[in-house]
């Protein structure tokens, strides 16, 4: 069995090693694309790519482009996994990808998607979005079963506010990137700025700017991917398919859980798309 882990980056220099580190093994292929960084992470990639056999790749793209084009470099035949290069993953994550189940999701504070690459390509490579993307592009993908597992911690989480430090790391027209990535997450989860509000109620305030940005994402296209939208599509799924990780793999039941806000409970509980019944037991609202 073929293992291929695959991922994008920018401007992550000082999270790269040791993320690569963390999903190292010396059977696995590791594939990365490098979005042009400007802070010496392709430099330190090349410093990398021997002791940690990777496949380093350059392209000028977006996250959903740069993983698509790092899926199709992966092996032919190879069970792939997604990972983002500002996390340290945990033996969990190996432990899955190990497992030789596929059509998997792990769903815990970071996901990821256990699957060979040509049934992913089968039904449809990664959207060319910058954020969002994995919500959309796991909305299309089979998911026949589902951990709530902790698999990392991403390395920046102890910033006082991590999406605003993200954006702040990949330009310094951070505030229009923002923007985009509002537009982004209309298309991506083919919601409109209701929903929006509903999931982040403090975003309320900028409500003619939500409104400017949904007609802008209808004007270049979301996608509809089902009868209700990604999000609450993908989360059904999800929860439909959760089983206890313990039952396949020797984990610690400390680590299987869901983290959720609860804001995001409560626009998916107006859907029915998730159980009361997980809260405590898989669910943590954070």
């Amino acid at each position: 069995m073929t293992i291929c882990i695959y991922g994008t980056v920018y401007n992550n220099v000082n999270t790269v090693e040791e993320s690569i580190k963390s999903v190292f093994d010396p059977s696995y292929d590791i594939v990365i694309v490098d979005n042009y960084s400007k802070d010496g992470t392709w430099e330190k990639l090349q410093e990398l790519k021997k002791d940690y056999n990777l496949t380093l790749l350059r392209l000028k793209s977006s996250r959903g482009k740069g993983r698509a084009y790092a899926l199709e470099h992966c092996p032919e035949n190879s069970i792939t996994a997604y990972f983002d290069l500002d996390t340290y993953y945990n033996e969990n994550f190996h432990k899955v990808i190990k497992s030789g189940l596929k059509e998997l999701l792990i769903l815990g504070p970071m996901m990821s998607y256990i699957q060979s690459k040509d049934q992913i390509l089968k039904i449809g490579n990664w959207k060319n979005l910058n954020y969002g993307e994995d919500i959309e592009f796991l909305s299309r993908q089979k998911i026949s079963i589902t951990f709530p597992l902790i698999i990392g911690e991403n390395q920046e989480i102890k910033a006082k506010n991590l999406y605003i430090e993200r954006e702040r790391r990949y330009t310094k027209l951070w505030r229009i990137r923002l923007l985009k990535n509002v537009i982004n997450i209309y298309r991506s989860l083919n919601i409109q700025f209701k929903d929006l509000v509903l999931m982040y109620p403090y975003t309320k305030k900028y409500i003619l700017i939500l409104m400017l940005l949904d007609v802008i994402a209808r004007i270049k296209g979301k996608y509809k991917n089902a009868n209700v939208n990604n999000y609450v599509y993908f989360f059904k799924k999800a929860i439909n398919t959760v089983v206890d990780p313990t039952q396949y793999l020797n984990v610690n039941t400390r680590d299987t859980q869901i983290s959720i806000s609860k804001n995001i409970y409560d626009y998916l509980r107006s859907y029915n798309a998730i159980d009361d019944s997980l809260i405590g037991k898989y669910i943590l609202l954070v």
